[in-house]
């Protein structure tokens, strides 16, 4: 729900007071998605809301996350200068009401699913973290990647299934304190190499339109550029196609190269993220071929006031190969 300014009701120099207005669209849903696969409309208890149902009475930890700033110190000055900061874990507070006016039996199984849903993650891949998604009332959507962080505090006050409803209060953390945007385009962005001397297309499926710069065996190199309309660096996820012998990509000015031999067809899946930074062949194995050049750098946020993007780099040696930019996802540091 939206509010606008209404005249005070009392002197002219009063502080102001708020209305609701009609024509005003709230947020249009909170949902817990499990690692089970389900998914709970937390926002207003789901389609069957009249008789039973999970609901949010309300939240933490959707905001600003914790901030840790650096900063270093001088003897002979007063003050610090500001080195720059880091966001701490996030820790998330749902203060839920599970209810139903069925039966006891109907209130036990629903209190037991939604449980089930906040089971703790365990540290293979058999059960993860849930989702947090909350969507906008023009339909954007953020999410949080959240771990059920039980501290065993639940005080039992009376009989949930005689009365049929019980509250709680759920603790999550966020390992990744940002919220993560839809991205701009789902299936990323192909770049096609013509022949040498020809044009290099980017911008959609192989063959799609866009602005072309020129690439060829010769090893030109080639000039993009890539969107991120989030509010922190984005780590990109590149496939490289063959054929192919050498492959130089890079954002911002830089560049890395990788070495390695692509047949036609053949791909070669890189994630650059630091915390699950991988090199997947074609075979399925994980691999660390010869690399050369900076590091990997993440995709920085569009300038204010700008849609151009960032630069990205392209070079492809020994072949006429693709390179896929993956899925861009934007990064925030609220839920709305």
């Amino acid at each position: 729900m939206g509010y606008v300014l209404a005249p005070p009701r009392w002197a002219a120099r009063s502080a102001p007071i708020y209305r609701r207005a009609d024509h005003f669209t709230g947020l249009t849903g909170i949902d817990w998605h499990g690692w089970d696969g389900s998914i709970w409309p937390l926002r207003d208890g789901g389609p069957d809301r009249a008789r039973r149902g999970v609901v949010l009475l309300s939240a933490r930890g959707l905001g600003f996350g914790e901030q840790d700033s650096h900063e270093s110190e001088s003897p002979a000055l007063h003050g610090a200068a500001y080195q720059g900061y880091r966001l701490a874990t996030r820790e998330v507070h749902l203060a839920i009401e599970i209810y139903s006016h069925v039966s006891g039996a109907d209130m036990l199984d629903l209190d037991a699913a939604f449980a089930r849903s906040m089971l703790p993650a365990t540290s293979d891949s058999r059960r993860g973290p849930g989702h947090l998604v909350v969507t906008g009332p023009a339909g954007q959507r953020r999410w949080l990647e959240l771990y059920p962080a039980h501290r065993g505090d639940w005080t039992m006050d009376h009989d949930p299934f005689l009365h049929g409803w019980r509250t709680i209060g759920q603790y999550l953390r966020a390992y990744r304190p940002l919220w993560t945007g839809d991205p701009l385009d789902e299936t990323g962005t192909v770049f096609t190499a013509a022949p040498a001397g020809g044009a290099f297309l980017g911008g959609g499926p192989p063959g799609g339109s866009g602005p072309p710069f020129q690439i060829g065996q010769s090893s030109t190199l080639a000039q993009a550029r890539a969107s991120n309309p989030g509010e922190e660096p984005v780590w990109l996820t590149w496939d490289l196609t063959g054929p192919g012998e050498s492959w130089t990509i890079g954002v911002d000015g830089h560049e890395t190269t990788i070495t390695t031999h692509l047949g036609a067809g053949e791909t070669l899946h890189i994630d650059t993220d630091p915390l699950a930074r991988t090199i997947t062949t074609p075979a399925g194995q994980q691999v660390w071929p010869q690399i050369t050049g900076d590091p990997w750098a993440p995709l920085p946020p569009d300038p204010p006031g700008t849609d151009q993007g960032q630069p990205i780099t392209l070079r492809v040696t020994g072949g006429d190969g693709t390179v896929r930019l993956g899925p861009i996802h934007p990064l925030y540091h609220r839920a709305w």
